[in-house]
């Protein structure tokens, strides 16, 4: 499969995703053109818990931004079926939002600090 078949799947598979939980593009113009500025891939984590009431919210802002940019992958990661990346990340309270593992966030100021931390 070519590089240009697997990233148009990536963004039909995210793009339907996207629609079945109720994410919606609201990013600003300037937000837009700081997406498209990326030089290199961003990987993004939520760690997140079956029971959190801000988790959700942490994982449609990662799908949201991997759907605006080719360059940004996005993973929910569930703490209790991942100790190991729980434990590999210092995950003590949900929902953290690592970058590339090494840029932890955690939700109030998640959705202020992300794109300034791209």
């Amino acid at each position: 499969m070519t590089a240009a078949v697997y990233a148009a799947r990536k963004k039909l598979r995210t793009s339907l995703l996207a629609k079945e939980i109720g994410c919606q593009m609201m990013f600003s113009s300037e937000s837009k053109e700081k997406l498209k500025d990326l030089n290199g891939d961003v990987h993004i984590q939520a760690f997140v818990t079956l029971t959190c009431p801000y988790c959700p919210s942490a994982v449609k802002l990662a799908l949201k931004l991997a759907i605006e940019s080719d360059f940004i992958r996005a993973d929910m990661v569930e703490s209790a079926e991942f100790p190991h990346l729980t434990n590999k990340y210092s995950v003590f309270g949900v929902p953290k939002t690592l970058l590339n593992d090494e840029i932890s966030l955690k939700e109030p100021y998640l959705r202020l600090n992300i794109l300034s931390k791209l």
